[in-house]
């Protein structure tokens, strides 16, 4: 009976530490990456956000910190907006369409946590 006990624990000992070879082999060489949210991709010059809506962004025009944009939803016959909007942050030169990152429908989201607000 006590030889069993040993077998076994040296038996769970090794298991162990097998496991935690893994996991410190894991975590060394793998990088653990968050994707975001909401997935963009650039199709031609028009940046399109597919959560939860597809919804299509084109800069017309741009003198910092005006920018009149172009917002098309569902695809890119379908026409939504186009005005002027105002970059109220202060941490970008320039916005870009890789700076936008949603639109709920009156202020366009950026990456940095900051919007374009449309003029009025």
């Amino acid at each position: 009976m006590i030889k069993i006990k040993k077998t076994l624990k040296i038996a769970l000992f090794f298991l162990l530490s097998v496991f935690v070879a893994l996991a410190i082999f894991f975590f060394g060489f793998f990088e653990v990456v968050t994707l975001p949210t909401s997935s963009a991709q650039m199709l031609g010059d028009m940046l399109w956000l597919s959560e939860p809506d597809s919804i299509g962004f084109k800069i017309i025009e741009s003198d910092h910190p005006g920018y009149n944009v172009k917002i098309m939803m569902g695809s890119p016959d379908q026409f939504y907006y186009e005005g002027m909007f105002t970059y109220t942050g202060s941490e970008l030169d320039e916005v870009h369409l890789t700076d936008i990152d949603s639109y709920l429908g009156e202020h366009i989201g950026l990456t940095n946590g900051e919007e374009l607000i449309p003029v009025q």
